[in-house]
């Protein structure tokens, strides 16, 4: 059988819900008899919930193409994190090709693909899916979004707020919550080292207030905090000078940067699941964030939640933590426990097991 996962576009980096996708589908390809394929829609070339520019979708064009007369498409892998058993593909027009058939799965990963999905799964009776990662509204608008979530396919959601949303439309929805590989974001060491408050900065997404997170940031500079954030984006202009920024970390740079940070603070209005204050805890920050879904369903316990983003409550909740260093280590020493307890193996098990009805 084949079990075939639609992604809206490449990205330049496997985050966020591109790092579940291959998650699963490297746990897939290792099931016998199941054969997997990624399609990525050429026409929506993007950073994770960024659109690119014109001329960087001109050049990220070329330098796929190039990529794949080197290579051949069969053996193109967007990024090293994907088992070789899977075979991805730049086009959605290859998709016929496939000659899917009731014994196969299709799944929709975002709000884009979802049409697609429902009119392929029709025509071929293969079983459909849409894989729920967040309420994505954005530019799109809520009516269309309710609309796709009618469609013909069963749901699974990755966080309670988002599968009790898809209840409210309407549709029955499966939940399997997100894991994230501790070893991939190993604990680092408690000491002077870890002195910085650090955030996440995507301006792409005005869900996620890059406005108050670069107050915040300034803020805290201005008050001898040492600071620092990261993102996909340029070095925002309005950041103060004092703060570290890197742009486009590497897997090797992302660890020590959250190994480097006593807090981590999210500001989000809104977050599907929240995998980035996850990889910071498991590497020993201790997490302030709004009241956004995503960390909610994980977080009781250990993250100091701040209710709605408000600039002058998280610098208190982030200085507070900054100025005791015991309680931070406590923090993130219990979420780690607590996220540790939930592996990649069970979330990959259970999404499995829904998809391929066992």
């Amino acid at each position: 059988m084949r079990v075939v996962f639609v992604l809206p576009g490449y990205a330049t980096s496997p985050v966020g819900g591109y790092a579940i996708v291959h998650q699963y589908a490297n746990y897939l390809s290792a099931i016998n008899g199941v054969e997997v394929h990624i399609y990525y829609d050429q026409l929506r070339l993007s950073y994770p919930g960024k659109q690119l520019s014109t001329v960087a979708i001109k050049h990220a064009i070329h330098s796929a193409y190039r990529a794949l007369g080197r290579t051949g498409l069969a053996r193109f892998r967007p990024w090293e994190s994907l088992d070789q058993r899977v075979q991805c593909h730049g086009s959605l027009a290859h998709l016929r090709r496939l000659r899917l058939s009731p014994a196969d799965v299709l799944i929709a990963t975002a709000v884009e693909t979802a049409e697609f999905v429902t009119d392929a799964a029709r025509r071929t009776g293969c079983s459909g899916w849409y894989f729920l990662q967040a309420i994505e509204d954005w530019g799109v608008g809520e009516p269309y979004l309710k609309q796709t979530m009618r469609l013909p396919l069963r749901k699974i959601a990755v966080a309670p707020w988002i599968r009790d949303y898809c209840l409210d439309v309407g549709e029955p929805c499966e939940l399997v919550m997100n894991a994230v590989d501790a070893d991939g974001f190993p604990l680092g060491e408690f000491g002077p080292a870890r002195s910085y408050a650090c955030a996440l900065l995507s301006p792409g997404i005005p869900r996620k207030r890059t406005d108050v997170a670069i107050q915040v940031l300034n803020r805290l500079a201005e008050a001898q905090v040492p600071a620092m954030a990261f993102g996909t984006c340029d070095r925002p202009a309005e950041l103060d000078e004092r703060v570290l920024f890197h742009q486009n970390p590497s897997r090797e740079l992302l660890v020590s940067i959250y190994q480097r940070s006593r807090v981590f603070f999210c500001v989000s209005e809104q977050e599907g699941f929240g995998l980035t204050p996850v990889e910071a805890t498991l590497c020993g920050s201790a997490v302030v964030s709004t009241n956004n879904g995503g960390v909610d369903s994980y977080g009781q316990s250990f993250v100091v939640f701040t209710g709605t983003p408000d600039v002058e409550v998280t610098v208190d909740a982030v200085r507070t933590l900054m100025d005791d260093p015991e309680a931070a280590r406590l923090r993130a020493l219990q979420g780690r426990a607590e996220l540790q307890a939930y592996t990649p193996q069970r979330a990959a098990e259970s999404f499995t097991d829904l998809i391929l009805g066992r």
